[in-house]
């Protein structure tokens, strides 16, 4: 899923001044949100959920996309985040909290900011296959370049995993009886892990066709479940599924 910044032209177009501009949020930051958002609803390849300031887990997404059609190199789940020289965004903090939730991520930099654009691609290098390829939008000078987006496939990083990030439940879904945390390997195996009650519940594979156990009580202990995050005895295979 690799958009090519060298052969993505520079796209003429208008900003949509029905995008919500949010309290204390700059003119700069606005224009590129909404010349993005303007674009992507007026191109007959793009057809989906193409929403702004909508929430990813606990973060405030700027455009965030569930696209029913999109070109091939496209991810179907994409989040757009937008940085003036102002933001004090942490960029690969943001894009772990997004893959974990199944978003892929472009970073879009306003014209302005070319030299934290530059900071930024040379601070995701050590964690990226590829070369980092951050876009760059300009309303006033009708530019707007994507990039190429951070996909799980692009993206690892070797911050340690623990239950409290892995486990992670959003504050806006807490009142929910059941939180599908995605899937895990452990031991070779596939597993689900779902929190029900309060209370860590697995649901095993048993199928190639995705098939699975009904939930049971998680086998671990606290510290148990605390040792196999932190020895990649478990680690996450899949992104977050939310409530069922």
């Amino acid at each position: 899923m690799r958009i090519n910044q060298q052969t993505t032209p520079s796209i003429v177009l208008p900003v949509d001044h029905s995008t919500q501009r949010q309290k204390n949020e700059s003119s700069e930051h606005w224009a590129g949100k909404a010349a993005i958002v303007f674009h992507l609803q007026s191109q007959p390849d793009y057809e989906g959920q193409i929403e702004t300031e909508k929430k990813v887990e606990d973060l405030i997404a700027d455009v965030r996309c569930t696209f029913s059609k999109c070109p091939e190199e496209w991810p179907e789940r994409l989040v757009i985040e937008v940085q003036t020289p102002r933001s004090r965004k942490n960029i690969q903090a943001r894009t772990r909290r997004h893959l974990r939730f199944g978003y892929a991520v472009c970073w879009v930099f306003t014209s302005s900011a070319t030299e934290e654009r530059r900071e930024a691609e040379d601070a995701m290098r050590e964690y990226m296959s590829e070369t980092p390829s951050f876009g760059v939008v300009a309303p006033d000078d009708s530019e707007l370049q994507f990039g190429s987006p951070v996909t799980t496939t692009n993206y690892s990083d070797d911050l340690l995993s623990i239950p409290f990030t892995e486990l992670y439940i959003p504050t806006y879904h807490r009142y929910r009886t059941a939180f599908d945390h995605g899937d895990f390997s452990y031991e070779d195996e596939q597993v689900s892990l779902i929190t029900i009650s309060n209370q860590l519940w697995v649901s095993w594979r048993v199928g190639e066709d995705g098939q699975r156990t009904l939930p049971e009580r998680a086998p671990w202990t606290d510290s148990e479940l605390s040792q196999a995050f932190l020895t990649d005895e478990l680690n996450r295979s899949g992104p977050v599924r939310g409530p069922p």
